[in-house]
């Protein structure tokens, strides 16, 4: 079955794979134009960035890249000092793959990474776990704390930490994703006082809190993922957690609607948005949803009946 999929924002592709396969789909078709075998069987998604000329993609801690049109295959890229590589991104004209320890390497075309362009994440004592783009921003988000990082105009280290920015939160790793973003709106599921686990927006240099204790206690944590995709021009996130309750939930309405179906949804759950229509990427295979289908004032979501009309509501907490 499909484990996730990734929408390069150069060219109208969305790339889906499965354990083995990875595929390209035509957006304006919906149809698929090229194929690739993976390197060795994928368990879980796997991170992926890319531009018009390149795309790099990891598989457990091995980074590659391959040319958008996945001719030629894929080619290993090869880290210094046995460097673990745990996610990628692409910002500034650079190619950026962080590492189990903080490490930060970057690369001008995706294929060429010297083993002197790097930077250390300045929390030493933190481990490296997912990096994110917020407008001009590299976001850096280890096991306990995040950190932003600008840019300094100069080539030897084009981006750094910026002063102050640091924040604390604990993101919660026991599971398949747990970060997730919409454009420049970010999604996390973790804590932010220690606490229990919760889903969490960041916003400016502060942790929003999203869900209320109700909603958590019926996810749980065990093998927990997240997902996001715009929809009407709002934020949708969907948790997914294997033999349990999922939901989907309306951040900017505080509504969140049981995901029902437990066949279709026995795999990891990826939303990807177009203008037209949703593609859900799932176990079971590629559904959409028809945006008619929704009301304007969202009192039911139906997608392909996977979506349970009745809708719980939620609080949002202020800050």
């Amino acid at each position: 079955g499909i484990l996730g999929a990734w929408r390069n924002p150069a060219v109208n592709y969305e790339y889906v794979h499965t354990a083995s396969t990875l595929y390209r789909v035509n957006t304006a078709t919906g149809t698929i134009d090229a194929t690739m075998a993976l390197p060795w069987t994928a368990i879980v998604p796997m991170e992926m960035c890319g531009t018009a000329t390149r795309i790099v993609f990891l598989m457990g801690a091995l980074p590659y890249y391959v040319a958008p049109t996945l001719a030629g295959g894929p080619t290993l890229i090869t880290l210094p000092d046995g460097q673990q590589a745990v996610s990628c991104a692409w910002l500034g004209g650079y190619f950026w793959i962080y590492c189990a320890s903080g490490r930060v390497y970057w690369s001008v075309d995706g294929a060429t990474w010297d083993a002197l362009d790097f930077a250390n994440s300045e929390t030493l004592s933190d481990s490296g776990f997912r990096v994110r783009t917020i407008g001009d921003k590299l976001v850096l988000i280890g096991e306990r704390t995040i950190e932003f990082w600008g840019s300094t105009g100069v080539s030897a280290i084009p981006y750094r930490l910026i002063p102050g920015s640091t924040i604390q939160f604990d993101a919660y790793r026991n599971g398949l994703r747990q970060v997730a973003n919409v454009g420049d709106r970010l999604f996390i599921w973790g804590s932010a006082n220690g606490g229990r686990n919760g889903l969490y927006e960041l916003r400016g240099n502060a942790m929003q809190h999203i869900t209320t204790s109700d909603l958590e206690f019926a996810t749980a944590d065990t093998f927990l993922s997240i997902s996001a995709f715009e929809w009407f021009g709002r934020p949708f996130v969907s948790l997914y957690r294997q033999g349990g309750v999922s939901w989907l939930i309306d951040v900017d309405m505080g509504v969140a609607s049981r995901i029902v179906g437990t066949t279709a949804y026995a795999g990891h759950v990826t939303f990807l948005a177009s203008q037209s229509q949703v593609n859900v990427a799932n176990s079971a295979g590629v559904r959409r949803m028809d945006p008619t289908l929704v009301d304007e004032d969202i009192r039911r979501i139906t997608t392909d009946n996977l979506v349970s009309p009745d809708l719980d509501r939620i609080t949002v907490d202020k800050v």
